[in-house]
């Protein structure tokens, strides 16, 4: 299956483009009981279409961009850039996890730096996302990096909360 082939390393830690031998733990990551809760779809995926959702992104040529991060060679995390405004200016930083025996230990703001710097690279100008305002250690993560609030969506019970960040 087609892969992208991008890495970025910092030290013993790289951001790369996810493979299909990621479809496991990705899957895993993203259906762990306290990370599911904190994104925008909580339901139980069917790991067919996990499958399926990995497939198609591999197989497609397009802006969009899976990456892992690992740090000295272990994965640890995963964060998705996607949702590019139609010039190539504007995305949206979705899909970031960390395996859950590796949180706290600040994979996810290496992760994200990495991926900003790729976004840079690749032309963006702004990034956006939305975190559940529950989801506590994401939302200082990017407040850390230089994210600021722009705004709350609430979806029925739940709200999240809508951040950015000018890239220089």
């Amino acid at each position: 299956m087609a892969s992208h082939r991008l890495t970025l390393r910092d030290g013993d830690f790289t951001l790369r483009e996810v493979t299909w031998a990621d479809c496991r733990r990705l899957y895993d990551w993203r259906m762990h009981e306290k990370s599911r809760m904190m994104f925008r779809h909580t339901a139980l995926v069917p790991y067919p279409e996990h499958e399926a959702l990995l497939k198609r992104y591999l197989l497609r040529p397009g802006r969009e961009r899976w990456f892992a991060f690992e740090a000295a060679g272990v994965p640890v995390g995963s964060v998705g850039i996607a949702d590019f405004s139609e010039d190539g200016t504007e995305c949206e930083f979705g899909r970031l996890t960390v395996s859950p025996e590796h949180r706290g230990k600040g994979y996810g703001t290496r992760g994200v730096r990495l991926a900003l710097e790729h976004a840079r690279a690749d032309g963006v100008r702004r990034v956006h996302v939305e975190i559940h305002a529950n989801n506590v250690p994401s939302l200082q993560l990017f407040h850390t990096l230089g994210f600021v609030e722009k705004g709350r969506r609430v979806d029925g019970e739940r709200t999240f909360i809508r951040l950015e960040m000018e890239l220089p």
